[in-house]
């Protein structure tokens, strides 16, 4: 059930994979619909989704979330990654590393809430907002199930915003 991904090929996150073993499985991205409208985003947003450990197999693991804003203007797709402020360097993505005791939640679909931090950033009218997930290459996980798309297990992004409902 869900998309399963893959860990990378190396030790880290990475928004584009690092080896050739099966990079179509080991980023997820997820885009809106072209904005109407510039869309403001406040410094705030949370990720929640579903997952549970691959076959109910105990094993850590970290999950490496990104938030970006994608530009179609050329002949390729530009995606400009938001950077998490509340970590040190500020890198390009957030992490969820299972549940309290490190291990990836089994025997059940658990709920997973991650709060992103960034700093106040406009997608401009025509881009897309998009979320992304990959897995650390040095978790010891065969894959992670990641649930969307079910009518009994939401997925939703949720972002503070002045921008009005009405703004187009």
């Amino acid at each position: 059930k869900g998309i399963q991904i893959v860990p990378d090929d190396s030790g880290g996150c990475h928004y584009e994979p690092t080896g050739a073993t099966v990079p179509q499985w080991q980023v997820h991205r997820w885009v809106t619909d072209p904005m109407p409208f510039d869309f403001t985003m406040t410094k705030n947003a949370t990720v929640d989704f579903f997952t549970r450990s691959l076959s109910d197999l105990s094993y850590t693991g970290t999950l490496c979330i990104y938030l970006f804003d994608r530009h179609e203007g050329g002949s390729r797709p530009e995606n400009n990654l938001l950077r998490n402020s509340e970590a040190a360097g500020e890198p390009s993505y957030w992490t969820y590393s299972g549940e309290s005791n490190g291990q990836w939640p089994q025997g059940r679909w658990a709920e997973v809430r991650v709060p992103m931090t960034f700093a106040e950033t406009t997608i401009p009218t025509g881009d897309r907002l998009g979320l992304a997930f990959s897995v650390d290459g040095s978790s010891d996980s065969g894959a992670v199930p990641i649930l969307y798309d079910h009518p009994d297990y939401r997925a939703r992004i949720e972002i503070e915003t002045p921008t009005p409902l009405n703004a187009g």
